[in-house]
C-alpha cells in the first residue's frame, strides 16, 4: 500500500467515527475537513511524505504546526496542498509538530488494521 492509500483509508475510518457522534459545531468542522481532504488530489507523493517527515523530525516543536508549514514551503508545495496536508495531520491528531510524530505518522505510513 502507498501512503496515499493509508491516508485515504484512515480518513474514511475517521469520518465514520465523526459521523457516529451527535452533531455539533466541532463535529461539523471535523467532517468538513475530512471530506475536503478526501476530495482533494493527493497533496504529496510517498517520497515527499518521507522527506517531509525526515525534515520535520530535526526541528523543535513550537506547540503549533509552523515547522510543518515551513518544511512544506521549503519543499515547494503549493499553499492549497499545504492546507490539505494540515487537514490530514490534524485529522490524525497532529495539532503541533511533535504530535505529528506521536499521533499522525502511524496513520500516514501504516495500513488500517483489519
Amino acid at each position: 500500500m502507498t501512503y496515499q492509500d493509508n491516508i485515504h483509508a484512515n480518513l474514511l475510518e475517521s469520518r465514520t467515527y465523526w459521523e457516529s457522534l451527535e452533531p455539533d459545531e466541532i463535529v461539523e468542522d471535523a467532517l468538513i475537513g475530512i471530506n475536503t481532504a478526501l476530495l482533494a488530489p493527493a497533496p504529496l507523493s510517498d517520497t515527499q511524505w518521507e522527506y517531509f517527515l525526515m525534515r520535520l523530525g530535526i526541528r523543535q516543536c513550537k506547540t503549533n504546526l509552523d515547522g510543518s508549514v515551513e518544511v512544506l514551503a521549503e519543499m515547494g508545495v503549493p499553499e492549497s496542498d499545504i492546507s490539505t496536508v494540515l487537514i490530514i495531520l490534524e485529522t490524525f491528531g497532529g495539532y503541533c509538530d511533535c504530535e505529528v510524530f506521536m499521533n499522525a505518522v502511524e496513520k500516514i505510513t501504516e495500513p488500517v488494521a483489519s
